[in-house]
């Protein structure tokens, strides 16, 4: 008499075990990697910001934007730039809308010290300091996140 060869129950359920123990970790894996897409994104999309604000105000005459204790709010320094009195000094028009949920300052202050007052054309060129500080609440977190890029600057 010839017998069948047939899968047991037993073997199926170890197979359907170890399957398991096996693809777990796997999809553990995506979601991490999917977390750290959206964390650097976030952190990546806040620079280029922080940047562009940088080059406005390095490209902003020195007399638009003066040296205070206070933070400059984004929307006084599109108003302050783009106001006519100040519209032949600046080298770039300043008309961009930053996406909802940043929440965007800017502080510029002189720089005092021996690099102070260099002379560049003639002229003594004050040195200052921008630091702008960005806010945004994480995609992943829901937690508040900050950044500061500063930068060193000069009259042009």
């Amino acid at each position: 008499m010839k017998t069948k060869k047939a899968f047991t129950l037993i073997e199926i359920l170890m197979t359907i075990t170890m399957a398991t123990v096996m693809i777990v970790p796997i999809f553990h894996m995506l979601g991490l990697g999917t977390r750290g897409v959206y964390k650097s994104s976030d952190k990546t999309y806040a620079i280029l910001i922080a940047s562009e604000i940088i080059e406005i105000v390095k490209f902003t005459g020195f007399d638009v934007l003066p040296p205070r204790e206070e933070i400059y709010q984004i929307t006084e320094i599109m108003q302050r730039n783009n106001s006519p009195e100040f519209q032949k000094k600046n080298l770039l028009y300043f008309n961009r809308d930053y996406e909802e949920g940043y929440g965007i300052g800017v502080l510029i202050t002189k720089v005092e010290g021996s690099y102070d007052n260099k002379v560049i054309g003639g002229k003594a060129s004050e040195l200052r300091r921008v630091d702008v500080y960005l806010q945004w609440e994480s995609v992943l977190t829901k937690k508040d996140v900050n950044l500061k890029l500063s930068t060193f600057y000069r009259e042009r």
